[in-house]
């Protein structure tokens, strides 16, 4: 699939609004990062996360409406209160602030090198020494956080995919991580280079280097207004019976 035709998919999904919600029925705001291409220039969300939270909401009775921010300022408004927030990882800190949804379903944490790199990575334990690119306000899970700075040096960046690739095919860092609910390497240098990336000087290691749940999560403060008990209830029964997995296919 080419840019522009991806890329107007991408529009169109964004614009549905599901047919099951009454016009009248308020809108609740939903926090997501915002995705941006090559020239940093917002994109509309994918699809196939448009198309699960609008089952979502549509399930749970709820009119979930997406507002797309930097990762850092999505964030900051979820720590506010301001709103739930799609996507944000579990750590002890966060679990202590926030409710967080059931599992929804798995995202992939995949590790991209420079294509000079000959060196398989696998694992935590094969970056040993290395200097890894995430960015700033990500959480990859406890067995990452105790081994960061410690097994592996980790080189918080910005959200802006395109510096953080910039500085990977530079040499300037030895792995970046790229979380992303595809299914093997070459669906993300697909995605990749619909986005107009250049994926060409990159690699994409074979398997991801692990998976972490995805969640939907509230300021525990404001739990109390959010129908939580139903949309866990939602989501796994999606979960059991296929529509969540069927929803996340391209």
């Amino acid at each position: 699939m080419n840019q522009q035709r991806r890329l107007t998919l991408l529009a169109m999904a964004s614009a549905l609004v599901s047919p099951a919600l009454a016009a009248s029925d308020p809108e609740l705001p939903l926090l997501i990062w915002q995705l941006t291409d090559q020239f940093n220039h917002p994109l509309p969300t994918k699809p196939t996360i448009q198309r699960l939270v609008d089952y979502l909401g549509t399930k749970a009775g709820l009119r979930f409406h997406l507002q797309a921010y930097p990762w850092n300022r999505a964030l900051k408004l979820a720590n506010e209160g301001v709103a739930p927030i799609w996507g944000l990882s579990q750590t002890p800190e966060r679990l202590q602030r926030f409710v967080f949804s059931h599992p929804i379903y798995e995202t992939n944490v995949w590790m991209l090198v420079n294509k000079t790199q000959t060196m398989p990575f696998t694992s935590l334990a094969s970056l040993a020494g290395k200097r890894v690119s995430t960015f700033r306000g990500v959480s990859y899970g406890t067995e990452f956080e105790a081994a960061k700075n410690n097994l592996f040096t980790v080189e918080e960046d910005s959200d802006n995919l395109n510096a953080r690739l910039a500085k990977l095919i530079a040499g300037r860092c030895d792995v970046m991580l790229h979380a992303n609910h595809a299914r093997t390497a070459e669906q993300v240098v697909a995605e990749l280079s619909d986005y107009g990336y250049d994926a060409n000087q990159l690699r994409v290691m074979e398997n991801p280097l692990l998976s972490e749940p995805a969640y939907i999560a509230i300021l525990k403060e404001k739990v109390g207004s959010f129908a939580m008990d139903e949309l866990n209830r939602v989501i796994d029964a999606g979960r059991r019976n296929g529509d969540v997995e069927r929803l996340l296919r391209d």
